[in-house]
């Protein structure tokens, strides 16, 4: 079996994972594993406009970077909304334009990131990573389109079952993002446990959801 682990900021760690290692894109990037690269809301003050622009250039259109992002929205971070949405809009061109998925941040600013989807009208899939907040946001994120992942919280949160529930009949992932106590298989088991599938069924479900995500 191999897990799929749609976000993480580690190599792998399990001998039958399959993880995407987000790497921030002013930190370079590895060409030997699959990466999701992008200029993230935390990192808006560390590096200028000019060389974000220089750096997705380059690194955006490599072979083994399957995604862009994560990018997105933080309503916590002292950048203004306008900046950080014009900021998000280079990404889904670039996202449009290679046909590369994008991998989203959301912290807050749930109404505009749905309004920008409308208005983008994008053919590419939007995954909001690290999803842990109630059903009523998830509805209204996975009817705008947007596909969910579900990291720790799971193994935490009595709510997010629902949410994992409601996601039975569209694309959804596991994660780890910047765990390090947690591994992908425990997620999965956690998920089967929830679903009411055998561990193997759901391993192939996500796997099935990884081809229709990444389009192959």
């Amino acid at each position: 079996m191999e897990f799929v682990n749609i976000h993480s900021h580690f190599t792998k760690r399990s001998p039958n994972e399959w993880v995407l290692q987000n790497i921030a894109i002013q930190d370079g990037v590895s060409t030997d594993v699959p990466i999701s690269t992008g200029w993230h809301p935390w990192d808006l003050l560390k590096i200028s406009e000019e060389d974000a622009k220089l750096k997705m250039e380059q690194i955006f259109p490599m072979p083994n970077v399957l995604a862009i992002g994560e990018c997105g929205l933080d309503k916590f971070i002292p950048v203004e909304i306008s900046k950080q949405l014009e900021v998000l809009a280079w990404h889904i061109e670039w996202s449009e334009a290679l046909q590369k998925p994008l991998i989203l941040h959301l912290v807050g600013y749930y109404e505009e990131l749905i309004s920008l989807k409308k208005k983008s009208q994008p053919k590419q899939p939007w995954l909001v990573h690290g999803f842990h907040k109630k059903d009523a946001l998830a509805k209204q994120l996975t009817n705008a389109g947007c596909v969910l992942s579900f990291g720790k919280p799971l193994m935490q949160k009595d709510s997010l079952k629902n949410v994992l529930l409601q996601q039975k009949n569209q694309l959804f992932f596991f994660e780890t993002d910047m765990q390090t106590d947690v591994s992908i298989p425990q997620l999965y088991e956690e998920g089967a446990k929830i679903l009411g599938v055998s561990l193997e069924r759901l391993v192939e479900i996500i796997q099935e959801n990884k081809k229709q995500f990444f389009n192959h």
